[in-house]
């Protein structure tokens, strides 16, 4: 019994190719030797098949395995802790669940990419991501896919980061005298 998989894919598109080209020639050859209705009608039959081959060719009938589409995954984003001073960095940990994915994970804050990417190996990752600033951020992993798994993104991780930042005032038109800035504490 055969196995499907073992058996080697054929040469797609190349092989209609070689016969399309093969039996163009013979025709345009048996145009120009001498003879009469017989020449004409093998010609006719020769550019025939030509056409039919090169038809074939060109919208790839004939063969050739096409690829499996990518496996669909999961993946999963996971932090040490919810909330961190500031300065401090949180520690991140990502699993991709479906087929073996071997590509990169990328973490974003809402949709700006932070940190750097990190390899998935063995179906997880460790992406760095530097100090945040403070407040309240949206944090999601992406797992980019590769030629064997899809991409896919975990869902969102609400994280924040406490301490006391400062936030300008502004108006429009402008204020006389300026309006001072606020410092604000999360905590």
């Amino acid at each position: 019994m055969l196995n499907a998989k073992a058996v080697p894919p054929t040469t797609g598109s190349k092989g209609w190719w070689t016969l399309s080209a093969g039996t163009g020639f013979a025709a345009i050859f048996l145009l120009f030797l001498p003879g009469g209705r017989k020449k004409f009608r093998a010609a006719l039959g020769l550019g025939l098949v030509c056409i039919l081959a090169l038809t074939a060719g060109c919208s790839g009938a004939g063969g050739g395995a096409n690829p499996p589409p990518p496996t669909a995954t999961v993946t999963k984003l996971t932090a040490n802790t919810g909330k961190v001073n500031n300065g401090t960095a949180f520690t991140f940990s990502v699993a991709v669940t479906g087929g073996t994915p071997t590509g990169m994970v990328q973490l974003f804050d809402g949709s700006t990419m932070i940190g750097t990417a990190a390899t998935v190996a063995g179906g997880s990752a460790v992406p760095t991501a530097p100090a945040l600033s403070v407040g309240t951020h949206a944090i999601s992993a992406h797992y980019l896919g590769d030629t064997t798994t899809a991409a896919s993104a975990s869902g969102t991780l609400n994280l924040t980061v406490t301490g006391s930042t400062t936030i300008a005032v502004t108006s429009s038109p402008v204020a006389t005298p300026a309006a001072p800035a606020i410092t604000v504490t999360v905590q």
